[in-house]
């Protein structure tokens, strides 16, 4: 299974027609095809739905450094992007993480009318 911000990376939620109204990134990488001109690129992306970002320290997959280069490279962008580093976790989620995903969510997530 790729990972969320792999697919937003490659435009699936950026280009949607609707979109998103937040996306949570779990031990993922910010993917630029490296013969991507950044200007076109940039120009392409439809929606910036804001972003968290979330790792573990002591991923053996795909290193730590990743969720600051992906939160660089979102913010060039102009995607509102924020990101958690959970202490002593691998390439996983652990509660801590599904607690600030899940919060972020929510604080994001349209109101609707109730009665």
């Amino acid at each position: 299974m790729a990972h969320p911000l792999t697919h937003l990376t490659h435009g699936i939620p950026t280009r949607r027609a609707v979109a998103p109204f937040a996306i949570v990134g779990y031990s993922g990488l910010l993917v630029v095809p490296p013969d991507a001109d950044p200007d076109k690129f940039a120009a392409e992306i439809k929606s910036r739905p804001p972003v968290l970002l979330i790792h573990g320290d002591q991923d053996e997959l795909i290193p730590a450094q990743a969720l600051f280069q992906a939160s660089s490279g979102l913010a060039a962008l102009g995607v509102p992007v924020e990101w958690h580093l959970s202490a002593g976790i691998g390439h996983g989620i652990d509660q801590e993480g599904l607690r600030h995903g899940g919060e972020f969510l929510a604080r994001r997530a349209p109101k609707t009318a109730t009665s």
